[in-house]
């Protein structure tokens, strides 16, 4: 209700301007020429466009996502805020070239952006949703189709504009856009890997797998794209001060997906090597025998999947028991327990040390033993051969 209360005040006041302006010039030419050269009439005017440009984005919205939950709203103005602060020190970077085409085009890149967040939270939201309809995938697919041509066409005409225009803010709305395309990529990786997981009868333990050298892969291009650019603009002007965040933030997401991939394969390594499968008892004096993680019941059972008979059920340290295959899973995106929350990999570390001190003392009280026998015997061997050496310097001892 309040957007069609702005909405009809905005275009109310701007009617008003637009009518009174042509009242008083009475033909066509200058009245755009007054409208574009003062300035309250222009603000009014751009509010407007501004009104009109947020209707048909909220149209879109509605057309393409339905009713927005509210964790999305949380995140798209969070998000909104970062974009926002970045696009002021790009102002403050270009702004012997602000104007309003300069205004206009980074209000449609921040328009782009939020469709970009929104689609990614959707794609995101198939993993945690039972069912998926059809008009689901109708949905995401066309707004994939379209955010791909948005995003080509807008690279197309930036990387042409400074090819003839020499270095400027195009450069640095082109970069944007390709990093959008980049995560685009990313999403409709993530797409397809969710719909195969969907169709699948039981659930995909390689798709974990998949996500993490996807998200390595991106994370290596975006790094890449934004110090050949940062290069650029660094060797004609000084330096951008606006792709510093940027940067830090595509090196921080690379460093977390390396080593999510690093703990995640020793979490799955000591997870076959070091806890131990769970048995029939400890099934029965588990106080719920329903796994956490897929909510299924759980009962002792062999994996006829694999040539080799292989236990369906593990036992974490801290006593709770979850399906090997949900294990994986899990692990594969972060090394805790699912239910207590506990570090898999610590506990894990402290089981070997357990483990390895009873060899250790073993090792330790048979090395004594053998150097025992070796003194005693080269005690031994000693005298004999003194003995010896004496009768061959004597030899009427003998």
């Amino acid at each position: 209700m309040r957007y069609a209360i702005l909405a009809s005040a905005s275009l109310i006041v701007s009617s008003i301007v637009v009518t009174n302006t042509y009242y008083r010039k009475k033909q066509f030419y200058p009245t755009v020429v007054y409208l574009t050269n003062n300035q309250p009439s222009l603000s009014i005017l751009l509010f407007q466009c501004v009104v009109i440009l947020f209707l048909i984005v909220k149209a879109l919205t509605y057309a393409f996502f339905g009713r927005l939950q509210r964790a999305e709203v949380d995140n798209l103005v969070s998000q909104s805020w970062y974009a926002f602060f970045d696009m002021c020190l790009v102002f403050a970077f270009f702004q012997n070239e602000l104007g309003v085409e300069f205004l206009f085009l980074f209000a449609i890149l921040l328009f782009v952006r939020a469709f970009h967040w929104l689609l990614e939270e959707r794609v995101d939201y198939m993993e945690r949703s039972p069912v998926i309809s059809t008009l689901f995938h109708l949905r995401i697919m066309t707004l994939i189709t379209l955010l791909t041509l948005v995003d080509i066409y807008f690279i197309k005409t930036t990387y042409w504009r400074p090819a003839s225009h020499g270095i400027s803010v195009h450069l640095a709305l082109g970069i944007e856009y390709f990093i959008l395309i980049l995560s685009l990529l990313s999403t409709i990786v993530r797409y397809i890997l969710h719909s195969i997981d969907s169709m699948r009868e039981h659930s995909w333990n390689k798709k974990a797998t998949y996500l993490l050298y996807v998200d390595i892969f991106i994370g290596f291009i975006r790094l890449a794209v934004y110090a050949e650019f940062t290069f650029i603009m660094w060797s004609l002007h000084p330096f951008p001060l606006f792709i510093a965040r940027p940067i830090y933030l595509s090196i921080r997401s690379l460093k977390k997906a390396i080593r999510d991939v690093l703990m995640s394969r020793r979490a799955i390594r000591y997870m076959n090597t070091v806890f131990r499968d769970a048995t029939a008892d400890d099934l029965a004096a588990s106080s719920d025998t329903v796994c956490i993680i897929c909510r299924e019941e759980m009962s002792l059972q062999t994996d006829s999947s694999s040539s080799a008979a292989t236990p369906t059920l593990k036992r974490l340290p801290c006593s709770h028991i979850f399906h090997v295959a949900c294990l994986r899973s899990w692990f594969q995106r972060q090394q805790t327990c699912p239910t207590c929350r506990m570090d898999v990999i610590r506990e894990a570390r402290l089981q070997e040390t357990h483990r390895q001190q009873p060899q250790r003392s073993a090792t330790a009280t048979t090395q004594p033993d053998n150097s025992a026998n070796s003194s005693s015997s080269n005690s031994t061997s000693i005298p004999s051969t003194a003995a010896n050496n004496q009768n061959l310097h004597m030899p009427w001892m003998c």
